[in-house]
């Protein structure tokens, strides 16, 4: 190689250098400004909530706030006063009760409105006194307990509802999520036969998780682009694979059916009402549809007792954050308003 040709292959390698470390830096703006204002810049980071994702601190596998337990997988620390903290918010006040719940000692004990679901429900970006739960209690006056517990099922948050005191419960407030599909159409039909339920983590495969977590949530230099290569990847051999289409009505269906039969199994230690609201952050407008195949599922199989409502019809676009998905501040007030009305003026 000569002199010459050398030079030129030291100057491509240089260059090629600081484009890495402009697109890096290019990256790292849109994120901080999308994270600012709350929407795209000039475009969006393609997969921008996957990306957002892979390196988003997961609080079940968050050693300062979640913990093995052998029957659930998982369960937030007991009498825990801490923080929760990601790109798009931190949350200060992030305390639990001696059972592991996001609610104070009281409301563990008689509540009349029992709240179960995912991190949804928790209050995954929103501080502890702004949750539906908390807002809902407040206003009616009612002792209510938050009962969530991020990415639980149904099934879960059904044996969870087991484990609660429901001598003086009115009402259940289930929330269904699109990712609770895996979980319940791994167990209920099992269940439904009398097998015992066992958790996907044991110890060890838990702890694991929380190293991952550690590390996933860690930025290292070009971990913008290590993370935009992975997705763009996943996109080209997606279709080698396939993918489940959430948005499918045969897929819709067949999630509800086993929704349905979670449900089933709740009903067999609880016959008070439950109120099912859908919550999903999905791109697509998909709690209608849920819905409608879920009231059609529930009749067919004749359970009572069971009401439906569509909470994300008056959600808007500052009710999420904007890669994380979760609720806003509002986004929890508009569903805690929702709720409120269909509970003081429906004849359920």
């Amino acid at each position: 190689m000569s002199y010459f040709s050398f030079r030129i292959l030291h100057f491509k390698g240089i260059l090629g250098i600081f484009c890495l470390i402009f697109i890096e830096l290019l990256s790292f703006f849109i994120v901080k400004y999308e994270i600012i204002h709350q929407s795209k810049l000039f475009f969006s980071l393609p997969r921008k909530n996957f990306i957002y994702g892979n390196m988003a601190n997961t609080i079940q596998f968050d050693s300062s706030i979640s913990e093995f337990d052998k029957e659930l997988g998982y369960k937030y620390l007991k009498n825990i006063n801490t923080t929760f903290e990601q790109w798009e918010f931190k949350v200060e006040s992030l305390s639990t009760n001696s059972f592991g719940l996001r609610d104070d000692e009281n409301s563990l004990n008689n509540p009349k409105i029992i709240s179960l679901g995912d991190s949804f429900c928790t209050g995954w970006g929103v501080e502890q006194n702004e949750t539906y739960t908390d807002v809902i209690e407040k206003k009616l006056r009612t002792k209510s307990l938050n009962a969530g517990m991020s990415s639980f099922g149904t099934i879960r948050e059904g044996i969870m509802l087991k484990k609660l005191e429901r001598d003086s419960l009115d009402l259940v407030i289930l929330q269904y999520c699109l990712n609770d599909f895996q979980e319940n159409k791994t167990w209920a039909d099992s269940l439904l036969k009398g097998a015992r339920f066992f958790p996907s983590y044991n110890e060890i495969s838990y702890k694991k998780r929380v190293v991952q977590n550690e590390i996933l949530r860690t930025y290292f230099p070009l971990r913008f682009i290590f993370e935009i290569i992975k997705e763009v990847c996943k996109e080209l051999i997606k279709p080698q694979f396939g993918e489940i289409n959430f948005g499918d009505k045969e897929t819709i269906a067949f999630q509800t059916k086993y929704f349905v039969k979670s449900l089933q199994l709740i009903r067999r230690f609880y016959k008070g009402k439950i109120l099912v609201i859908s919550l999903s952050n999905s791109p697509k407008r998909l709690d209608p549809l849920i819905i409608e195949n879920a009231k059609r599922e529930v009749a067919n199989v004749h359970l009572h007792n069971i009401a439906f409502l569509d909470v994300g019809k008056d959600l808007e676009i500052n009710d999420n954050y904007y890669f994380d998905g979760h609720l806003t501040r509002s986004g929890h007030q508009k569903v805690a308003t929702q709720l409120i009305d269909f509970i003081q003026n429906s004849n359920f």
